[in-house]
C-alpha cells in the first residue's frame, strides 16, 4: 500500500500490478461489505479458520468486528445506540441476500454481498416502518449518514461491488487519488484496503508473503481504538507464521 503514486513505475518494471483504488475505477473498488476474514488475536489461537462449530464463529461474525472499525473511522460521531442499530440492519439486510451467520462465504462471488445502495435502500425501509420516536430520529442520522457513501459525494470509493484484481506476484495499491477528501474518508479506505491485503495474504500459509503498509499511522486513531487493535493482530499473527508471513508498517507520520 503506498501514496502518490511513487513506486508505480517501479511496480510495472518488475511486472507487477499498480491499482489505484481511490474509487471511481472498475479494477480498483473494494466493497466494505464483502465479508472478509480478520485477523485474531492469539488469545483465539484455538479458533481453527474463519468457522469454527465449536465455537459458532462464523465468517459473518468475524466480519461484524471490521464493519464496526470501518464505519467508527469513517463516522465518528456515531453512538453506540445508532451502531447497534445499524448492526441490527445489517444482519437484515445479508438475510435477505441468504448470508446467515453459519453461511459458507468461500462459495459465494462478489456480485453475491449487498453494497451501500442496498444497505441505504433498507434504512428507508426500517426508517418508513418504524413507530418508535426515538429509534426513527436515530435511523435518520444513519441513512443521512450512510447516503454520503451510497449516493453522495464518496460514492464511488465505498458504493459497488468488488472488482479489484491481482495478475501478479507483486501488486501496488495506491491510495494517493483520495488526498483531497476528508481524514475520516482516507482512513476507512486505509482500512478497507488493508482488510483486503490481509484476506489476500491469509489465504496460503505456505506461500512467503511481504505487506508493507506505508502511512499507516492513518489507523492510529485515540477514538477507534479497534484499528489499533487490528494492526496488532496483523502483525502478531503475521510473526506467527514468521517462515511464511513477513510484515512491515511504516508509521512515520
Amino acid at each position: 500500500m503506498i501514496q502518490n503514486g511513487e513506486y508505480k513505475d517501479l511496480t510495472h518494471n518488475l511486472g507487477g500490478d499498480w491499482i489505484d483504488v481511490s474509487g471511481g475505477n472498475d479494477r480498483g473498488r473494494i466493497n466494505p461489505l464483502q465479508i472478509k476474514p480478520a485477523p485474531q488475536d492469539e488469545e483465539n489461537e484455538e479458533i481453527k479458520g474463519i468457522y469454527d462449530t465449536g465455537k459458532g464463529i462464523g465468517e459473518m461474525a468475524l466480519h461484524f468486528q471490521t464493519l464496526r472499525i470501518f464505519f467508527k473511522l469513517l463516522f465518528p460521531e456515531l453512538t453506540s445506540i445508532q451502531m447497534a442499530i445499524l448492526e441490527e440492519v445489517l444482519e437484515d439486510l445479508y438475510n435477505k441476500f441468504g448470508i446467515y451467520w453459519e453461511t459458507d462465504i468461500s462459495k459465494l462471488e462478489n456480485t453475491d454481498f449487498p453494497i451501500m445502495t442496498d444497505l441505504y435502500d433498507l434504512l428507508r425501509i426500517h426508517y418508513d416502518r418504524e413507530i418508535n420516536n426515538a429509534r426513527k430520529e436515530n435511523l435518520n442520522i444513519l441513512l443521512s449518514l450512510i447516503r454520503q457513501i451510497s449516493e453522495g459525494a464518496d460514492n464511488t470509493i465505498f458504493n459497488g461491488h468488488t472488482t479489484i484484481q491481482r495478475n501478479s506476484k507483486l501488486v501496488c495499491l495506491d491510495t494517493g487519488n483520495i488526498q483531497n477528501a476528508s481524514e475520516n474518508v482516507k482512513k476507512a479506505q486505509y482500512f478497507n484496503v488493508l482488510s483486503w491485503c490481509w484476506e489476500q495474504i491469509s489465504k496460503n500459509r505456505q506461500e512467503k508473503t511481504m505487506l508493507v503498509a506505508d502511512e499507516a499511522y492513518l489507523l492510529i486513531d485515540k477514538n477507534c481504538l479497534q484499528s489499533i487493535a487490528f494492526l496488532r493482530n496483523v502483525s502478531k499473527r503475521c510473526r506467527k507464521y514468521e517462515r511464511k508471513f513477513g510484515y512491515c508498517f511504516a508509521l512515520n507520520n
